[in-house]
């Protein structure tokens, strides 16, 4: 059980008056004073230590990001935590970074890609980007709504698991469930709350169903 003179707790060393605060409140919605013995559990070590890694990366030190702007250096190649060196290296000792495919999402040409890459290292963040960055809990999908609707459909059946809540984020919205059972069944919204003793509204029945196994929401109306 790793325990420092901080004291600092488990294998991510998480202080629970600093770390463990903000991590809590930004996972659970409230900040929470963790017992060691919660620290010391493996799983829930990770959890908090992976959520204050993120805190750090986009809150504390998002300035960060572009070490130029920060002042760091003056020239982004004599930042020395930077992999950008790498990528204009033909060196051997470069070839742990996966330059062809971080390339091909920049130009599909095999030859002269530097210069392409080197000009969109130099573009500014856009609006959109700066502004996502700055929200204090950042969204789990970022890009055009049709770029966000294909990775749910690929993946949700996949990573659906009841231990991890984030992953209702991938699943379908209750409106568009309900659009879908409208549409199939021919049925208007209001035909499916119509709820009677002795009469089998299928239309509804499935409605709910669907709702209460993809979005936990036990009612039509949310």
């Amino acid at each position: 059980m790793a325990k420092s003179s901080v004291p600092a707790y488990g294998l991510m060393q998480i202080v629970p008056q600093s770390a463990g605060l903000d991590a809590t409140e930004f996972v659970y919605g409230k900040p929470v004073l963790l017992s060691p013995s919660y620290l010391y559990n493996d799983k829930n070590n990770v959890n908090i230590g992976t959520a204050y890694l993120h805190i750090l990366n986009y809150r504390y030190l998002k300035k960060i990001k572009n070490p130029v702007k920060a002042g760091l250096v003056k020239d982004i190649t004599d930042y020395e935590w930077s992999s950008y060196k790498g990528y204009l290296s033909y060196a051997k000792k470069w070839n742990w970074l996966h330059k062809d495919y971080i390339f091909s999402m920049i130009t599909p040409k095999k030859q002269g890609r530097l210069k392409p890459f080197i000009e969109f290292m130099q573009k500014d963040d856009s609006e959109e980007v700066t502004r996502l960055f700055s929200l204090k809990k950042l969204p789990s999908f970022f890009g055009p709504e049709s770029f966000i609707t294909g990775i749910k459909e690929k993946y949700y059946f996949k990573k659906k698991s009841c231990e991890v809540p984030e992953s209702k984020r991938m699943a379908p919205t209750s409106d568009s469930i309900i659009s879908v059972v409208c549409e199939h069944y021919d049925v208007s919204f209001n035909e499916l709350l119509i709820t009677r003793r002795g009469i089998f509204n299928e239309p509804r029945n499935i409605a709910v169903y669907l709702l209460r196994q993809i979005r936990g929401v036990k009612t039509l109306i949310t």
